[in-house]
């Protein structure tokens, strides 16, 4: 009877033992938990490379051989432009990075949106299967980045479009009339789809175009008519701009001038138009500006 108890009080003791610890590998050591199946709404936007981009979920799920890490992103291209997205992304949790990527990236029509697939590849060593105090970083660390938290903790970095000169203004010298639409800081050049360098931001500002007169030696309208005072007295030439022969009278619309600037820039600027007479250097009243606040 002794004996019976004894070997009873060890059975006892062995299954409260496997209860209180985790079940142990044929080389005796703990075996980690598989983390859960999981998704997140993200809803947030930023905008990058001339697109406004909506992180709306992310789903983990450990049993994925390939990518465990998956998104919707709607993806809104702001530009005319016919354009199929290559955007870098990087997934910062834990102390630890996972690269991002577009699986099968579509084209997006210009001005259109579409719903586009991204992946992250996790290391099952470091991936603790809780992605929500993380945060994804778009873009590559040349450029102006986005950072988007993946929760509620975190700081947004959307680098959301700000206007400083709303609506149309014209400006008239001598044959030419330019007209200044719109001008936004933003942290891309929207028709060619490019990125503000870090530590930089854009200018941008929608340009029309008329000539007063028909026929003659026309007038090369490009990068020296267009640039921007900046606050402390220096100017800077555009990045992108119109380049025209105007023969006619007609308006030429949908330009495009944009001029990077730093981040850190404050205060009154001017957007200066500067049109010669033809065959003729500059002076003092061929130059006009339109005032920003920066």
């Amino acid at each position: 009877m002794v004996a019976a108890a004894v070997v009873a009080g060890c059975g006892l003791g062995s299954k409260k033992e496997s209860s209180s610890e985790p079940p142990r590998s044929s080389l005796g050591e703990a075996s980690p938990a598989q983390p859960a199946k999981q998704t997140l709404t993200v809803g947030k936007t930023v905008w990058y490379l001339g697109f406004k981009w909506t992180f709306e979920t992310l789903t983990f799920d450990p049993q994925e051989d390939g990518a465990q890490l998956t998104g919707e992103v709607l993806a809104e291209n702001l530009s005319k432009r016919d354009y199929t997205p290559d955007v870098g992304l990087m997934l910062s949790v834990g102390g630890h990075q996972y690269e991002g990527y577009f699986e099968d990236a579509t084209l997006v029509g210009g001005l259109q949106k579409s719903r586009q697939k991204v992946a992250f590849r996790l290391d099952g060593n470091t991936f603790a299967g809780d992605f929500g105090s993380g945060e994804i970083l778009v873009g590559n660390a040349n450029n102006t980045q986005a950072r988007v938290p993946l929760g509620s903790a975190g700081t947004l970095v959307a680098n959301e479009p700000r206007m400083v000169l709303a609506g149309s203004h014209e400006v008239r010298i001598h044959e030419m009339s330019v007209w200044l639409k719109n001008c936004e800081l933003r942290p891309d050049v929207v028709p060619s789809h490019e990125q503000a360098k870090k530590g930089y931001t854009m200018l941008a500002c929608g340009v029309d175009l008329q000539r007063h007169l028909d026929g003659g030696n026309g007038y090369g309208f490009g990068s020296g008519n267009l640039r921007l005072k900046m606050p402390d007295g220096t100017t800077v030439g555009p990045t992108d701009y119109p380049s025209e022969a105007l023969y006619t009278s007609a308006i030429v619309p949908d330009g495009y001038v944009s001029f990077m600037i730093p981040d850190t820039t404050k205060g009154r600027a001017a957007v200066q138009v500067v049109i010669p007479e033809v065959f003729k250097a500059a002076k003092p009243g061929d130059t006009k500006d339109v005032p920003v606040t920066l």
